[in-house]
């Protein structure tokens, strides 16, 4: 038997090395063929399902890449990357309790990253919890004190709790941790406005619609996708990119 289940699974490292190869080249489709190859191969393994359902995220098959990150969780409970993962789809869907239901797992398990604290605070942010966002930007900050984002979404939840200055002081960090960073510059000229400085928030205007001139069109209270926000991240969970949703998932986990 344990014969038998080694050599199942050596077939099934031929598959899965070309469903990687798939997925670094940016195709989606040949990966969910080769990912699956894997799973018929071993289907009460999380790591095929895992590593599929962030190929049909690449295709934009979002519900077909819930299920296999469900699935994932079905094989192995303890995964964090798992929960991770369907967390980060749930907030492309905006489905901010989900994404809360998912993130508090993932980081019970361990996966307690900065981009999984990011995702859940946005999802309170979303549901107008601004203690429970700033304590997430915070526990972010604690993390990765460098981070533009973290600070992006401190200030955020500042905003609504009405602390406007310490609110402008982290835009202000964001900014000097990430100078292009449009929508910090953008929150914080609608803070010094708020707080009467006209002249520093027509300046912050201006340069945050030079930076993105769809800005001007974009609510600033709660609006910006985490997606947008973790531009510059690189610590993706097991499974899928919080990137782009739809990065190869890491060595060393199931």
């Amino acid at each position: 038997m344990i014969c038998a289940l080694s050599a199942c699974g050596d077939r099934s490292q031929g598959p899965l090395l070309k469903g990687d190869a798939a997925m670094e080249r940016g195709d989606f489709g040949g990966a969910v063929y080769y990912y699956s190859r894997v799973i018929e191969q071993r289907p009460h393994v999380a790591q095929g399902y895992l590593k599929r359902g962030g190929a049909y995220v690449g295709l934009g098959q979002l519900d077909k890449a819930t299920d296999d990150f469900t699935q994932a969780i079905r094989c192995d409970p303890e995964n964090a990357g798992a929960y991770a993962s369907r967390a980060f789809v749930h907030l492309k869907l905006a489905a901010y309790q989900a994404v809360i239901d998912d993130a508090t797992p993932a980081i019970q398990r361990g996966e307690s990253t900065v981009e999984v604290y990011l995702a859940r605070g946005e999802a309170y942010l979303a549901q107008l919890r601004y203690e429970e966002a700033l304590a997430d930007a915070n526990r972010a900050l604690e993390l990765d004190s460098q981070d533009a984002d973290c600070f992006l979404l401190r200030g955020r939840a500042l905003v609504g709790k009405g602390q406007l200055e310490q609110a402008e002081s982290a835009f202000t960090a964001a900014i000097q941790r990430k100078p292009d960073l449009a929508d910090a510059y953008w929150r914080r000229s609608e803070v010094r406005r708020q707080l009467g400085n006209d002249g520093q928030a027509n300046a912050d205007r201006q340069i945050a619609l030079q930076l993105d001139p769809s800005l001007e069109f974009t609510e600033t209270d709660v609006g910006s996708s985490l997606v947008k926000g973790l531009s510059d991240t690189g610590n993706a969970p097991d499974g899928i990119s919080p990137l782009d949703l739809h990065l190869p998932a890491a060595e060393g986990k199931k």
